[in-house]
């Protein structure tokens, strides 16, 4: 697997540099592009438009807040304010825990990394970033790795041949957070 950011990977590039997100500075943008680009997938489900906003934004601030989620973004080399897109995920083996299926006792949990979601300004697209982003988090899309939701930019690149160790897993999302032990 691609080394992460625990293990020291900076991605940086003549255009742009991967860093850890500043909550203060970046969040917003965060959320902003996460909303708007979710509210168009196809998988955002049947919220009602006076809903959306108000339960999306408020799923979003829990899972940010989740204490093993790191966000990193994509920003102009030397104007750290400058932001071309960001990653929000989770370091493998730091999931929620999942309440056994009452059928087969199954837990699903994932155990590997988790991208909860990537972006990219549309005009940025095919430089690199998302590539760099999924570096910073240690995240090899032909390796094993969960998602909980598919971006709607995203989603079809998820799905096809190349990004072949993707694995949809939103239930251990709907549940606290617990270290596992494989």
């Amino acid at each position: 697997m691609t080394p992460g950011p625990e293990a020291g990977n900076q991605v940086t590039s003549d255009a742009f540099a991967i860093v850890p997100a500043v909550p203060d500075r970046d969040y917003a943008f965060v959320y902003d592009t996460w909303l708007e680009s979710f509210k168009r997938s196809p998988w955002a489900g049947p919220y009602p438009m006076d809903l959306y906003f108000g339960v999306c934004r408020e799923t979003i601030a829990r899972l940010l807040a989740r204490p093993f989620v790191r966000v990193a973004v994509a920003t102009v080399v030397g104007a750290p304010e400058m932001l071309h897109g960001h990653v929000v995920f989770e370091p493998p083996g730091k999931h929620g825990h999942v309440p056994p299926d009452s059928r087969t006792g199954h837990r699903p949990v994932c155990g590997a990394p988790s991208l909860l979601w990537i972006y990219v300004k549309a005009d940025r697209r095919r430089q690199g970033i998302a590539t760099a982003l999924l570096t910073h988090a240690g995240i090899s899309p032909r390796e094993r790795f969960c998602y909980p939701f598919q971006p709607y930019a995203t989603g079809a690149v998820v799905l096809r041949d190349r990004w072949t160790g993707g694995q949809r897993d939103a239930m251990t999302y709907r549940f606290p957070p617990v270290e596992v032990r494989e």
